[in-house]
């Protein structure tokens, strides 16, 4: 009987993480071709280089983001603005909601972030809401 409580504890609480630790999934990852914004508003990296531009389109707040990130990203509501610098080929999201991810750009044909251009990352997350029945009040 204490066996199997035991086991009935450890179960529930793998169940109570699980619940907890929710993906953040890429749908696109792609150079704007047509989009000007990081020629406009341009970020330098620290040799005066003109950094590319990542719209992630991630409509919660609190992401943060790990790599060469330069300078603060700005959140404008429904995405992220992060500039790295040319030649960069990964960026890391950290929130709390979710695992953190790690995107490597040539997963999804671009080999690494170019001066001077935008491009728009596309995520969706599988976090689900909890219905509450209050039929039953």
């Amino acid at each position: 009987m204490k066996d199997a409580r035991s086991l009935l504890i450890i179960c529930w609480l793998f169940f109570s993480i699980s619940i907890h630790a929710q993906d953040i999934e890429v749908k696109k990852f792609e150079p704007l071709e047509k989009d000007q914004t990081a020629a406009l508003s341009p970020r330098k990296d620290i040799n005066g280089v003109t950094c590319g531009l990542v719209k992630v389109l991630l409509k919660e707040p609190g992401a943060e983001f790990e790599g060469s990130v330069m300078g603060d990203v700005q959140f404008t509501g429904k995405e992220y603005l992060v500039y790295l610098p040319n030649g960069t080929k990964r960026l890391g999201i950290k929130h709390p909601d979710y695992l953190p991810t790690t995107i490597v750009f040539a997963d999804y044909g671009t080999k690494k972030v170019a001066s001077g251009t935008t491009y728009e990352l596309k995520v969706k997350t599988n976090k689900k809401q909890a219905k509450v029945d209050n039929s039953k009040r």
